[in-house]
């Protein structure tokens, strides 16, 4: 009796190690098919947003906004990005449009040339200054295709711009995709953010304001694009002091941030560009986007970043005790000087060529010059 039961206590004893094993192992199992299917980039998995980062997939540090992380993403990241249907990235349109890298193979002046894609964005009170731009791409470049960014125009305007000529596509851009400063207009957080999502589905890009009248065609800018890898900014100056330069317009939080010091940036004549960020030409060049373009887009995502605390646009009137900051622009220039210092310089960049082809125009008492646009209901873009 007494052996029966000593064995049945060491039947029950072996069971429930079994069963508390069978459980660790059911559990261990279940967490490895979550993260598996994480990392597969199902898209019912929620994700706080998807930072567009390089082709190569570069690691970086994890950086805290206010009240948003953002977290370096992975390649099932950008897949599942391409995969939804409400994603207005939609870079499974690449494969249309063979990929470009300046660093690897130089296409033909040509064909850099026709790849390029005009893109700009546009609320409603700047409508006819981009009818006017539109206008001028139609006299020069009638086969250049234009990407247009909803950022707030009319029911009518939208109804208005498809049947445009030149007009490829009018599109809303996905605020919820990002940190919610981006939705601040006014901090222009998303215009990098739109030359990154274009730049990867089209492989060139050429950014106008609305207020950018053509000239001449922007294939004359080509010939540089060697040159300087893939990017050409129109400079504004090289201007170490004074009210338009750089120094003057840039919130000192953000030389800190950069780890950029002033007084040697200062001292450093002819080497600190001043680019103006609304007229900029981007051919895909994985030493650009290392470089320049994904640290800019690095820089959108985080608050204090591309807008320190106490900086203010200067179109505004300004606030005792705020610095007058350009915000993009900012962030620009001074990574072009730390990242790419030497390459452009006050002898050495294509500003010449950018000046014979374009002025800017800001202002209705423009607008009732060139604010009519051709309509061609059957394009064939």
């Amino acid at each position: 009796m007494a052996a029966t039961n000593i064995q049945s206590a060491q039947w029950s004893f072996r069971r429930g190690q079994c069963m508390r094993c069978t459980t660790l192992a059911l559990w261990f199992t279940s967490v490895c098919v979550l993260v598996s299917l994480y990392w597969q980039g199902i898209p019912n998995i929620p994700r706080r947003f998807v930072s567009l980062r390089a082709i190569s997939f570069n690691s970086s540090t994890t950086r805290t906004t206010r009240g948003t992380t953002s977290q370096p993403a992975t390649t099932s990241d950008i897949h599942t990005a391409l995969t939804n249907e409400n994603n207005s990235l939609s870079l499974v349109k690449t494969w249309k449009y063979p990929p470009i890298d300046l660093e690897k193979e130089v296409p033909t002046l040509d064909e850099m040339f026709q790849r390029t894609v005009i893109v700009t964005a546009i609320s409603s009170n700047h409508y006819l200054e981009a009818k006017a731009m539109i206008n001028s791409v139609q006299r020069l470049m009638p086969n250049t295709r234009i990407v247009i960014y909803n950022l707030g125009l009319t029911h009518d305007q939208l109804q208005q711009l498809p049947p445009v000529c030149n007009v490829f596509e009018v599109r809303s851009f996905n605020f919820s995709k990002y940190p919610v400063h981006v939705k601040d207009l006014l901090n222009y957080a998303w215009k990098p953010l739109i030359i990154k999502e274009t730049l990867y589905e089209f492989g060139a890009v050429f950014w106008a304001d609305s207020s950018v009248r053509f000239k001449k065609s922007i294939a004359l800018l080509t010939r540089h694009l060697q040159t300087f890898h893939g990017f050409i900014p129109r400079v504004a100056n090289y201007n170490k002091k004074g009210r338009f330069s750089v120094i003057a317009l840039t919130h000192p939080a953000m030389f800190d941030y950069f780890k950029i010091d002033i007084a040697t940036y200062k001292g450093d004549i002819g080497y600190t560009p001043k680019p103006q960020s609304g007229i900029l030409y981007f051919v895909n060049s994985s030493y650009i986007n290392e470089k320049l373009l994904q640290p800019w887009v690095d820089c959108m995502m985080v608050l204090d970043c591309v807008a320190p605390h106490g900086s203010q646009n200067p179109h505004v009137k300004q606030q005792k005790g705020y610095h007058v900051h350009r915000y993009d622009q900012s962030a620009l220039g001074l990574l072009m000087y730390k990242n790419l210092r030497g390459l452009y310089h006050i002898s050495h960049d294509a500003t010449k060529t950018f000046n014979s082809i374009m002025v800017v125009q800001n202002g209705h008492a423009v607008l009732k010059r060139g604010a009519n646009v051709k309509i061609c209901p059957e394009k064939t873009l």
